[in-house]
């Protein structure tokens, strides 16, 4: 479904931004962790707000993979929602034309084996959604 190659394609973009800022405020800390434990010649008090100063990133560092974490998560959500109904809508189209009461959803790795290929509803889905197959 080009839908779903779409949303991919966002998710995957927002993820590389996250990442990308992430490494950055890593970076930070590393150049802080390593210019305290280098610095021999500064008076306690200075010492003292250089470890604030590491321990106020590393908390940045921790509200914002957590918050990047569920942005994602929510920008998935909000992308593949749509998708999913879709899907959903076509596969009960051709379940309610074939008169079946029930279908199976092998996508998420549980393997049904049928002996009767004609009870493969796919292809027919697939043409439901104008996809090709």
């Amino acid at each position: 479904m080009p839908e779903k190659a779409s949303a991919d394609s966002l998710l995957n973009l927002q993820q590389i931004q996250y990442s990308e800022y992430y490494t950055q405020l890593l970076i930070q800390y590393e150049a802080g962790i390593n210019a305290f434990q280098k610095d021999s010649t500064s008076n306690d008090l200075i010492l003292k707000q250089k470890q604030e100063d590491i321990q106020v990133l590393e908390n940045k560092i921790k509200t914002y993979r957590s918050s990047a974490e569920n942005e994602l998560k929510l920008m998935k959500d909000n992308l593949y929602d749509p998708i999913r109904k879709k899907m959903l809508d076509a596969v009960n189209v051709v379940a309610e034309r074939l008169k079946y009461d029930y279908v199976i959803d092998t996508s998420f790795g549980n393997v049904i084996y049928t002996k009767n290929e004609k009870d493969n509803i796919l292809n027919e889905v697939a043409d439901q959604l104008n996809i090709a197959h």
